[in-house]
């Protein structure tokens, strides 16, 4: 119900930015706005991963479905609010947000009537349900066992094991990955917006591009981007594990990141920076657009439990490379080292190709050991 609260409070917040007419009013309500973006943000992508238990196939569909609709939405919010100022009424108001408000309504009146649905018991649940009198063989809805608060792969008793060092060893293995999938959760969101935010100036300044050229090749950059999540979300359900997208995406990244290297060796007003960049940009894209739900999914799909300090972990690290690429990159370009784009987004996806090898080699051991 928390999400409920946050949606109901983003109900409340569109209405007070439809009326507000001070800036300072308008300044609260956006920061009030953000803080409930925030737990709905985290809510749902935590709620949806644990929502299936076992089902790695359903969980895959369900969170490149979320992440799709994230930018299908960004995509669509300028759009609103730009027809919104162009056909502002004489009151002022700003009826895009009274829109956003109307579909936070919706959204609540449909959560709020969904019937409660009830996780499966943990293997340790199921044994003590069927060892008790008038037990049912683990059917705790018929004989009163009682139901664990988290599906049975994300639980802790899940890999309790009889000897201290296999549990130690376990524990290493669920941190490191963890860390694992934040790195390239940081590296990923970083060469995301860092490239969204200063490809255009990169263009114009480095190759003496139109802005009209840099703003055509940025609408592309979103456009593939939205098309590659919406085609991760058709397919993710005919594959049988995430680990080839993910290779995948980073790969196309990093060859993304080294196309820009390349920009900065040939001659900025020569005819091959163009066709580089564009060839960059499209494959930044491409690589981009799905990373994010493989992250999420393969957790779970690797027998990592998705704790909510795991989730935690995995959208702090995405905010950081959301704040700390484009800052570090701005700075650079403030000095005009251009060349700083390429050589941060080329390392970095460096080190999330190596984090996803060593993730993918840890896991194979563990999930053919059970």
């Amino acid at each position: 119900r928390v999400d409920l609260h946050a949606i109901d409070a983003t109900l409340l917040i569109s209405t007070q930015v439809w009326t507000a007419t001070r800036p300072s009013s308008i300044q609260l309500a956006l920061l009030a706005w953000g803080v409930a973006y925030g737990i709905s943000d985290s809510g749902v992508s935590t709620l949806t991963v644990w929502r299936w238990g076992n089902d790695n196939r359903r969980r895959r569909i369900d969170i490149a479905l979320l992440n799709a609709g994230f930018t299908v939405g960004a995509l669509l919010g300028p759009t609103l609010v730009a027809a919104s100022l162009q056909w502002n009424t004489a009151s002022g108001h700003r009826w895009a947000f009274l829109v956003i408000a109307a579909l936070a309504v919706i959204e609540c009146f449909y959560l709020g009537i969904q019937p409660a649905t009830q996780l499966p018991l943990c293997p340790a649940d199921k044994k003590r349900d069927a060892d008790s009198p008038g037990g049912h063989g683990g059917d705790g809805a018929s004989s009163g066992g009682k139901f664990s608060p988290q599906p049975p792969r994300l639980l802790k008793s899940y890999y309790e094991v009889k000897h201290a060092e296999e549990s130690k060893r376990r524990r290493r293995y669920d941190c490191g990955f963890i860390t694992a999938m934040s790195l390239i959760n940081l590296c990923v969101t970083g060469c995301e917006h860092g490239l969204a935010t200063w490809l255009s100036p990169y263009g114009i300044e480095q190759g003496h591009l139109s802005e009209e050229r840099m703003a055509f090749m940025s609408s592309v950059y979103w456009g593939v981007m939205c098309a590659g999540r919406v085609g991760w979300a058709i397919i993710s359900g005919m594959i049988t594990s995430t680990w080839p997208m993910l290779f995948f995406d980073v790969i196309m990244c990093l060859l993304g990141a080294t196309m820009i290297l390349l920009c900065g060796v040939v001659d900025s007003r020569g005819q091959m920076f163009e066709p580089i960049l564009w060839v960059s940009a499209v494959g930044v894209g491409l690589g981009v657009a799905s990373a994010l739900p493989c992250v999420y999914s393969l957790p779970p799909e690797a027998q990592v439990p998705m704790t909510p300090l795991s989730m935690a972990m995995l959208n702090a690290m995405a905010t950081v490379g959301e704040i700390f690429f484009p800052y570090v990159i701005g700075l650079a370009f403030g000095q005009k080292a251009f060349w700083v784009l390429g050589s941060l987004m080329s390392g970095s996806m460096g080190v999330a190709l190596v984090m996803a090898v060593c993730a993918w080699r840890a896991s194979i051991s563990v999930v053919f050991s059970r």
